[in-house]
């Protein structure tokens, strides 16, 4: 009867180290995961972030975004802060998409666009403002570029 103990005793550490290695192999997955996609949205915005800076360079006054999601554009420098970024590479003034907050009426922009995974920049030369403060990414967005009255709009 003490032997039938002991097995079982040992077969419940065995089970127990099982659930572990398996709570930690799932954790490493979803690390892995939550990675590979913050790398792709930034991906995705550099590119939406280009396709806004070549238009501006061609004079449009139209381009249409499609990602990433929930990302936003804000110029820069506002309420007097730059982003790191726009300041290390000496820009007074500069445009970036970013993350936007997790809170939606949040104002802190400015640390999803120093964030170098959840935000990228450009130098804005041509002075080009956005009332709003910030346009957010949903879906199909289209940008409007007003050069008299240097803004951006929705």
């Amino acid at each position: 009867m003490n032997r039938n103990g002991f097995l079982l005793a040992e077969e419940t550490l065995k089970m127990i180290i099982a659930v572990v290695a398996l709570v930690v192999l799932v954790g490493l997955l979803v690390k892995v995961y939550y990675n590979n996609q913050d790398s792709k949205e930034l991906e995705l915005a550099k590119s939406s972030l280009e396709k806004l800076e070549k238009a501006i360079g061609d004079n449009l006054i139209e381009v249409q975004i499609f990602n990433p999601d929930g990302w936003s554009f804000s110029t820069w420098p506002n309420d007097g802060e730059i982003p790191d970024v726009c300041s290390n590479m000496k820009w007074e003034k500069c445009i970036c998409l970013c993350e936007a907050p997790i809170i939606k009426f949040s104002t802190n922009y400015l640390d999803n666009c120093n964030d170098g995974k959840t935000g990228i920049c450009f130098e804005n030369e041509k002075d080009l403002g956005i009332p709003s403060l910030h346009i957010e990414i949903d879906g199909i967005t289209v940008l409007k570029i007003n050069y008299e009255d240097n803004e951006i709009s929705k």
